[in-house]
């Protein structure tokens, strides 16, 4: 009996941490997994909710108004068959088509909130990497000399 009383105290307590706790197991799911590519799995209310939650703006970037997830690394997210995926993957799977396992998807406009498929492309994580002028991979990449003055 006071276990049941402890138990039911600590859920009430603890909401937050339940809700969380429930919300984890049912992401990793097997029931609520999605394959890599699921452009087949996209229905019309889908689209329509996902168009919703898009601004078009006039330099071309269509800039996502919907959920960030992780709002400092500055990706959008879209719920999608109960879960959560990137606004930018969806949008490319939507109008574009699947894309392949080993290559990522890289912003042409540098613009992060953009879910414009024409501003999306399929690179290899190096290309990305140096492409990117404000990482420190690209920025090491340019460079000739050490800090003494020494060639490379």
């Amino acid at each position: 009996m006071q276990l049941k009383e402890y138990l039911k105290n600590w859920k009430r307590n603890n909401s937050e941490k339940v809700k969380m706790y429930q919300k984890k197991y049912r992401l990793k799911h097997p029931k609520y997994k999605l394959p890599f590519n699921y452009k087949n799995l996209i229905s019309e209310p889908d689209m329509k909710r996902f168009n919703n939650k898009v601004e078009k703006k006039p330099n071309g970037c269509w800039e996502w108004q919907g959920y960030f997830l992780e709002p400092i690394k500055g990706y959008g997210h879209f719920w999608f068959r109960n879960r959560y995926v990137r606004a930018h993957r969806f949008s490319y799977q939507l109008y574009v088509g699947s894309f392949k396992k080993d290559l990522v998807l890289d912003n042409i406009c540098r613009n992060r909130k953009c879910v414009n498929p024409k501003h999306l492309r399929q690179v290899t994580q190096k290309v990305n990497s140096l492409e990117n002028s404000v990482s420190f991979t690209a920025l090491n990449s340019k460079k000739t000399h050490c800090n003494s003055g020494h060639e490379f």
